[in-house]
C-alpha cells in the first residue's frame, strides 16, 4: 500500500550526540547521491572548517563530492569524509585506513553510526524526540561514555605489560605497523592481477544472485500454473498477486542473468563457472 506515496523514506544527518541536524525526503527513488550532496551543501553554511561527516559509503560520496559543484567548497573547508565503524569493515583494508572511524585521531569514542526512524508525524516525532527524550538521556549519554573511557584507560598497565612481553617498545610501533600494512596495500592497489581478482569476486557473487532469482522464479511460476489449472478454487485477487510476483521475478531474473554476462564477457569466459569448478570456489563471499 506504500507504493502509492511518492516518498520513500528520509535522508537525514545527525550530530555525534545523535540529534537531529537535517533531514530531506526521497522522492520516488532509492537512496541516491544527491541526497547526502544536498545535505552537505547546507551543513558546510552551518559549521567551522575542518569538520567530519559519517557515510556509510563516504569513501565513494568524497569522491562525488569533489568531481561536483561542491568540490571547491569541500576542499576549502577541509570536509573530511568518514566511514562508520561498523560499515567500514564492509570494506576493503586500504579503505579502511583512510576512511574508517576506528583509525581517525579525534573521534574518540565516536563510531557515526546514528539510529535512523521513520515515523508518519516525522516533523512532530523529532521535536518530540529532541525535547523530551535526547535532553532527558543527554546526561546518562555523557556519563556512560565517560564510563567507557574511564574503562579503557584502566586497561592501560595490561596494555603495557603485553607490549613488554612482546618486545613492543612505544605506541608508535602500531603506528608503523599500520602505515607499513596501508603502504603495501597502495602498491597493490592498480596491479592487474587484483582488479582480475575483484571482478571474478564480483562474478561468484553475481552467479550465487543468478540462482537465487532463477529458484525464485521457478516456484513462482509453479505456483501460478497451479493456480491457472485449478483457476476456479483460487480467489482473483490472489492469482493476480501471483502474476504480479511472476512478473517481478522475471524482471530480476533477466537483471542478473545480464549482470552475469557482462563479467563473463569481461572475465573473456568459454564457459559459466558451476559450483564444481576449483575458480568458483576459490572465490571468497
Amino acid at each position: 500500500m506504500w507504493g502509492i506515496f511518492d516518498e520513500t523514506g528520509i535522508f537525514l544527518a545527525l550530530c555525534r550526540h545523535r540529534f537531529v541536524l537535517l533531514l530531506c525526503d526521497m522522492i520516488r527513488s532509492g537512496e541516491l547521491a544527491k541526497y547526502p550532496l544536498a545535505i552537505i551543501d547546507e551543513l558546510l553554511d552551518c559549521f567551522p572548517k575542518k569538520s567530519g561527516l559519517g557515510y556509510n559509503v563516504g569513501c565513494h560520496l568524497e569522491v562525488t563530492i569533489h568531481n561536483s559543484n561542491l568540490g571547491p567548497r569541500a576542499k576549502e573547508w577541509l570536509l573530511k569524509m568518514l566511514v562508520g565503524a561498523f560499515h567500514g569493515h564492509a570494506h576493503n583494508r586500504l579503505c579502511q585506513f583512510q576512511f574508517l572511524a576506528t583509525y581517525i585521531e579525534g573521534l574518540g569514542l565516536e563510531d557515526l553510526e546514528g539510529r535512523f526512524h521513520r515515523q508518519q508525524e516525522i516533523t512532530t516525532y523529532i521535536k518530540h524526540f529532541d525535547s523530551m527524550e535526547m535532553y532527558a538521556n543527554l546526561s546518562k549519554f555523557l556519563s556512560d561514555n565517560y564510563e567507557q573511557a574511564l574503562g579503557i584507560l584502566r586497561t592501560k598497565p595490561v596494555i603495557k605489560n603485553w607490549m613488554r612481553s612482546e618486545g613492543i617498545i612505544s605506541v608508535n610501533k602500531f603506528h608503523q605497523w599500520l602505515a607499513e600494512e596501508m603502504e603495501w596495500f597502495l602498491m597493490k592497489k592498480n596491479t592487474a592481477a587484483e582488479q582480475v581478482i575483484t571482478v571474478e569476486m564480483d562474478y561468484v557473487q553475481k552467479l550465487v544472485n543468478l540462482g537465487t532469482s532463477k529458484a525464485k522464479l521457478s516456484t513462482v511460476s509453479k505456483i501460478l500454473r497451479a493456480a491457472t489449472v485449478a483457476e476456479s478454487s483460487y480467489d482473483p485477487a490472489q492469482v493476480n498477486a501471483v502474476k504480479r510476483a511472476k512478473c517481478h521475478a522475471e524482471k530480476v531474473y533477466v537483471h542478473d542473468m545480464e549482470a552475469v554476462q557482462d563479467l563473463e564477457n569481461q572475465l573473456d569466459l568459454k564457459e559459466r563457472w558451476t559450483t564444481d569448478c576449483e575458480e568458483y570456489n576459490g572465490g571468497p563471499l
